[in-house]
């Protein structure tokens, strides 16, 4: 099994042997992977330190702990890499359709850095199969080529569900019909890979789409996506290089995949902020976004699930914490395999994917009288979103307006209050106010609990109608709050099904009532 480096050694021995067919004149490259000539050829290369993950693993017919691979040509222009399971359950199961990384400029289904990790995680998850998409790569084919690809990946599974697509006949194509639930397709990817789910699944999603019947998208999970900010951000500054990731890897793969002409990294498909904005009509699945606290984009991969929760889509951002978890750890198995850190945080990676999202949460925002009810009552009737232990929930609502002035300071709950800690205004990129956020905190007899609440707010004058204003309220947890408060309890109650117990709340002095500004929102 040959590596890209070796292959790109082998045609660089050919190229000197025949001087007279090397015209070209480099015009771009990126240290240690790539060079890119005048005549529009790419030499695509690797450092020594990466060559174990760049084999290219060919596929096979008889399973390897309980996987078999196959690869497929399919009528949409695209090829595939299925991964598929070889038990036998008795229903049917999903389908996950995952997109490599590789900054849109490298990589490749087949790598071993992907195979080790999703030939496992297959069988992890009991899914019918992965069907891996190999990606056009720039700067040959620029953005949004890798999206397209993407999309005919869909079209192309769409019609296998039918039983109208020509590969229909392929032993592994009918083994991954047979076996899924096309209702539950889920789309995952790595890095650069996170990006094309955002932007897939808004393609999908968009209005006047081309329809996916019977296929479904249930989720997209964006493994340290590779969004970036249009300026340097702290986590690129600070955080430390990896093999995979400099800051040179950075800047210049999404200058080379981006379209021609482009000059600013404030791009749509590549931008948090502007990659939200950009799919506001569009209706996308409930999205999970794993992020590593080293890593160089960290910065911009929390901007993306905060952009998601402003916009009122169904998000939920996961941190892994750690010395040296950085970009992709878990796709690096050396580190998995010695360190225990990077052990514990790639198998709470997986615990996550495996459980977004959890039965009975598919609908994230649900319609309720906030103020009519106590957080304690709320929390029996709905359950938190995908693995938020500290209880989160969202609810549409509407709130009373008091002329003259901006929503009053203090909502009555049932017995108690929500008193409202501190605003922030949301603003557009012209610095224009469109929105707002408050932060409340409920307090009962006297004491402030650790239920807290955002109240998100939009400024649109066609928002309010009379006095009352409809408003997204995040429900949750204070993370500060102690094992034994009754928040927490009240908010475990619904997954135990068992009627929360009675636990008097200690009081809670000012200085922690102050604190509130401060509190993060909750992260599973």
């Amino acid at each position: 099994m040959a590596t890209l480096p070796q292959m790109a050694a082998t045609k660089e021995r050919q190229e000197a042997a025949n001087p007279t067919t090397t015209t070209r004149t480099l015009v771009e490259s990126v240290t240690n992977w790539i060079r890119v000539y005048s005549d529009g050829s790419v030499d695509r290369l690797g450092p020594p330190e990466a060559a174990a993950f760049m084999v290219l693993v060919p596929p096979y017919d008889d399973p390897r702990d309980g996987v078999t691979v196959h690869d497929v040509a399919t009528d949409h222009g695209v090829d595939v890499r299925l991964y598929l399971t070889t038990t036998t359950p008795a229903g049917r199961r999903p389908v996950l359709v995952h997109f490599h990384g590789g900054g849109f400029c490298l990589s490749h289904a087949a790598w071993s850095l992907y195979h080790r990790f999703y030939a496992r995680l297959a069988v992890e998850l009991d899914v019918a199969g992965i069907v891996s998409v190999v990606l056009p790569l720039a700067p040959e084919h620029r953005l949004p080529a890798a999206i397209d690809a993407g999309h005919a990946a869909l079209l192309w599974l769409r019609d296998v569900a039918c039983g109208t697509s020509d590969t229909i006949a392929h032993h592994a194509v009918e083994r991954l019909r047979d076996a899924a639930d096309f209702s539950r397709v889920f789309l995952i990817g790595d890095s650069a890979g996170g990006v094309l789910v955002h932007n897939v699944a808004a393609r999908a999603g968009e209005a006047g789409a081309e329809p996916l019947d019977p296929i479904r998208l249930a989720g997209g999970v964006l493994l340290h996506p590779g969004f970036i900010l249009p300026e340097k951000s702290p986590s690129e500054l600070e955080n430390p290089p990896t093999p995979f990731m400099t800051q040179e890897t950075v800047d210049k793969f999404v200058m080379l995949a981006l379209p021609v002409g482009t000059t600013s990294r404030d791009h749509p498909y590549t931008s948090p902020a502007a990659a939200v904005t950009a799919a506001e009509g569009a209706q996308l699945p409930p999205m999970l976004v794993m992020v590593a606290e080293e890593d160089m984009l960290r910065d911009a991969q929390v901007e993306y699930g905060e952009a998601m929760a402003r916009a009122g889509k169904a998000v939920e951002t996961v941190v892994s914490h750690g010395r040296g978890i950085g970009h992709v750890f878990y796709l690096n198995w050396f580190a998995v395999e010695s360190h225990p850190v990077a052990a514990a945080r790639a198998r709470e990676l997986v615990d996550a994917v495996k459980s977004f999202p959890t039965k009975d949460t598919e609908k994230f925002v649900c319609r309720a009288d906030v103020y009519g009810s106590e957080p304690s009552d709320l929390a029996g009737k709905f359950a938190p979103v995908p693995r938020c232990e500290k209880g989160g929930r969202f609810f549409f609502t509407s709130c009373k307006r008091h002329k003259g002035s901006s929503t009053k300071k203090e909502r009555t709950a049932g017995a108690g209050t929500w008193v409202r800690q501190n605003s922030k205004e949301v603003k557009n990129k012209a610095g224009v106010k469109v929105g707002e956020t408050q932060n409340f905190r409920f307090k009962k007899d006297g004491s402030y609990t650790d239920w807290l609440m955002e109240e998100h707010h939009c400024c649109r004058q066609q928002a309010v109608a009379g006095d009352e204003e409809p408003v997204i309220c995040r429900m949750y947890v204070s993370p500060r709050a102690p094992p034994d408060s009754a928040a927490r309890q009240e908010s475990a109650a619904f997954v135990q099904q068992q009627p929360a117990p009675q636990v008097s709340e200690p009081p809670c002095d000012k200085k922690k009532r102050d604190d509130v500004a401060e509190e993060a929102p909750a992260a599973a």
